[in-house]
């Protein structure tokens, strides 16, 4: 319990987050099986139909709480994976990080803490995904090939010298822990890609910057996900998404006079993330 403790105070867990939590896991329940193993339970959660199987197990399960208790216990046993294999303790901190950060968009969502995301974060128990700098990378296939697909956490700062770092240290991150992923495309599915956005931000906007790092493959015009990334809300009309922020208004401007916005997928572009020659490729 007292390990569960520090690594939520580590991950900078909401307080009355980390108080159900440890509830929870010194419940009888917990005390069973598979619960009482955390092994165990990195093992099941580490596969992407794990939380769903364990969801059954689990029952009823107001605002995912216990389903959060079950992926922060299989953490620690992540944990010793990345100490085996030498990686730092500074990556497994910052990809975890992902946990508070879902559970305070939940509130943003709902109004209350909670945590939905279980179908997303079998990637980073089962350490196939890793936060390096401002950005994730997942061990993924392109074409039925290994690649690394990039990915965006929300809040993250897109600056240049954020994306040349991060770049840069996931070339060196793969070349050194796993180096069949040491010469792959590096691929993007988001919205931040969709070529509408040129019509929407300033020429200067980091996230056109992102976007012009990537050559775009296809877009999907129609798809509403952006929605939930940028106004924290799939439901609300039109009319009354929030203008908290200038991506807020442009976007909010651009769907109340008809305009779609989309995603699309992307390569990075292959001398950004070729590290020998990423100091002097990136602007």
């Amino acid at each position: 319990m007292r390990e569960l403790a520090r690594l939520c105070k580590r991950l900078d867990m909401p307080e009355q987050v980390t108080e159900r939590i440890l509830h929870l896991a010194g419940s009888d329940l917990f005390r069973q099986e598979p619960f009482s193993r955390r092994v165990q339970l990195q093992r099941r959660l580490s596969v992407p139909d794990g939380a769903e199987e364990l969801g059954k197990l689990l029952g009823e399960d107001e605002d995912g709480y216990q389903m959060l208790a079950c992926m922060l216990l299989a953490g620690e046993a992540t944990r010793e994976k990345y100490r085996e294999k030498g990686i730092s303790d500074m990556v497994f901190y910052d990809t975890f990080r992902c946990f508070p950060r879902f559970v305070r968009e939940h509130r943003a969502s709902f109004g209350r803490f909670g945590f939905d995301r279980a179908w997303w974060t079998y990637r980073q128990v089962g350490m196939k995904l890793f936060r390096i700098g401002t950005l994730e990378y997942e061990m993924a296939a392109l074409d039925g090939q290994p690649a690394v697909s990039v990915h965006i956490p929300s809040g993250c700062p897109l600056d240049a010298v954020s994306r040349k770092e991060s770049y840069q240290a996931a070339g060196e991150f793969f070349r050194t822990y796993y180096p069949d992923f040491a010469q792959v495309p590096y691929i993007c599915d988001s919205w931040l890609l969709a070529p509408a956005l040129k019509e929407v931000l300033p020429e200067d906007s980091h996230i056109l910057a992102f976007q012009r790092e990537y050559e775009i493959r296809s877009v999907d015009p129609d798809d509403q996900g952006f929605l939930l990334w940028v106004f924290q809300t799939e439901k609300l009309p039109v009319a009354e998404l929030p203008e908290d922020t200038s991506l807020q208004r442009n976007l909010k401007q651009r769907l109340l006079s008809g305009g779609r916005i989309g995603r699309a997928v992307g390569v990075l572009k292959r001398s950004l993330y070729e590290t020998a020659a990423l100091a002097e490729r990136i602007p």
